[in-house]
């Protein structure tokens, strides 16, 4: 893409990582949305689904989840703004399933807003530990060991 057109586009760097920054979180959301939802599974395998979608989307982008996950954080307060508020869409996300989940009687938990941070700090965990390994693993073969942890 050359400058001109990148201008045309986005006013600055900043506004090109939060562009991406919204379209991720999106589809991140809709990946929750569609595990959630799959016909008949149970609750750990519809976990499982919203994970390995979530993993196969990091996996398949290494790079840009380098970027958004390290190197654009606390870029700016803008950003760190737009990042807070797609945590918490993402946080709400899992919230809802989780309460589906109960209301169903797949799950008990005492507290599902506690149950959903626990279950994106292990992701968010895992996916970090991910892009700092020399070597890294298959990120969906953690997928089933982490849905029977959460």
């Amino acid at each position: 893409m050359s400058v001109g057109l990148f201008y045309f586009y986005f006013k600055n760097k900043e506004d090109l990582l939060e562009n991406l920054y919204d379209e991720i979180t999106s589809m991140i959301l809709g990946a929750i949305e569609r595990g959630a939802s799959s016909g008949d599974l149970g609750s750990m395998e519809k976990g499982c689904n919203v994970v390995v979608t979530i993993f196969v989307f990091f996996q398949t982008r290494r790079e840009l989840a380098k970027v958004m996950l390290i190197e654009a954080v606390g870029l700016n307060p803008r950003f760190e703004q737009k990042r807070i508020e797609g945590l918490k869409k993402l946080l709400i996300g899992t919230e809802q399933n989780l309460e589906a989940f109960q209301k169903s009687g797949h799950i008990n938990v005492p507290d599902v807003k506690v149950a959903a941070m626990a279950i994106h700090g292990a992701t968010y965990q895992i996916i970090m530990n991910w892009l700092y390994e020399e070597t890294p693993v298959n990120l969906t073969d953690l997928a089933y060991p982490l849905a029977q942890v959460s």
